[in-house]
C-alpha cells in the first residue's frame, strides 16, 4: 500500500483532499453500489405491485399484490436490501471520507473490520436476492395472471430489478476484497517490529557486545581472568 499509515489511511490530521478521496477504489466501488441499490429498490417499489380493482382478493391486508408469482415476500425483501445497502454504502462514504483523521489506530481497525464483514454479507445477500427474484419471475412468466386475465404489467422495471440485483455482486465482491486487504495489510503493520533502533547505541541490556577479541590488551586481560596466567599464553 502506498499510504504511510495503517489499515490503508494517510497521516492522520491532513488536508480533505477530494480529488484523491473520489480516486480511492473502495470509494469508486462503494458509489457503484449505491447507484445499483437505489434502481433495485426504486424498480420494485413502483413496479412490481400491482393494485388490485374490486378488493376480489380477500384474503392479503392491502389492495396491492407483488407481482412476481403473488409473493409479496419477494417484492419486501428485495426492497429492504436495497435500502439497507443504500443507507449503508452512505454510512461508510462517511467514514472513508473521515478515515485519515482517525488517530487511533483501534478506531481505524474496527473500521475496515466493520466494512469487510458487511461487505461480506452483503455480498451474499445479492446473490440469495437475484436467486429469489429469478425463481418468482421464472414461475410468474409461466402460470400466474392478473385477476382480470391479463399478463403481468411493468415487466420492464422486474427486468431491471433482476438484472441489477446480478450487477451488485461483483462491486460488493470487489468491496469485501478491498476490506479484506486493507485489514491484513493493517494486522501486519500493527503487529511488525518497530523501527529505527538501529540509531540508538547498543548494551548488553539490548544484546549488543562491542567486539573487544582484537585488542590484544584486552584479550590478555581476559585471558588473565579466566585463563589464569596471562603470560602463559605467550610462552
Amino acid at each position: 500500500m502506498s499510504s504511510p499509515g495503517a489499515y490503508g489511511a494517510g497521516m492522520a490530521g491532513g488536508a480533505f483532499d477530494p480529488m484523491s478521496f473520489i480516486r480511492k477504489p473502495q470509494v469508486i466501488a462503494r458509489v457503484v453500489c449505491w447507484m445499483f441499490s437505489i434502481v433495485v429498490f426504486a424498480c420494485i417499489s413502483t413496479g412490481a405491485w400491482k393494485v388490485l380493482s374490486g378488493g376480489d382478493v380477500e384474503d392479503l391486508p392491502t389492495d396491492a399484490v407483488c407481482q412476481l408469482n403473488g409473493d409479496d415476500n419477494a417484492c419486501r425483501f428485495s426492497v429492504a436490501i436495497g435500502v439497507i445497502a443504500f443507507l449503508a454504502c452512505i454510512v461508510f462514504l462517511i467514514i472513508d471520507a473521515l478515515f485519515d483523521h482517525f488517530s487511533n489506530i483501534k478506531h481505524r481497525k474496527y473500521a475496515v473490520l466493520a466494512d469487510l464483514v458487511f461487505s461480506g454479507i452483503w455480498t451474499f445477500m445479492w446473490f440469495v436476492t437475484f436467486c429469489y427474484l429469478c425463481d418468482a419471475w421464472r414461475k410468474t412468466t409461466v402460470s400466474q395472471r392478473t385477476p382480470e386475465g391479463k399478463d403481468y404489467e411493468d415487466a420492464g422495471d422486474i427486468k431491471a430489478a433482476i438484472a441489477f440485483s446480478f450487477f451488485s455482486i461483483p462491486p460488493w465482491g470487489v468491496l469485501t476484497y478491498l476490506a479484506f486487504r486493507r485489514f491484513k495489510e493493517g494486522v501486519s503493520a500493527e503487529f511488525s517490529p518497530s523501527q529505527g533502533f538501529e540509531d540508538i547505541g547498543g548494551g548488553p541490556a539490548d544484546g549488543y557486545y562491542p567486539d573487544l577479541g582484537h585488542d590484544p590488551s584486552v584479550a590478555a586481560y581476559q585471558h588473565q581472568q579466566f585463563g589464569g596466567n596471562a603470560y602463559q599464553g605467550q610462552y
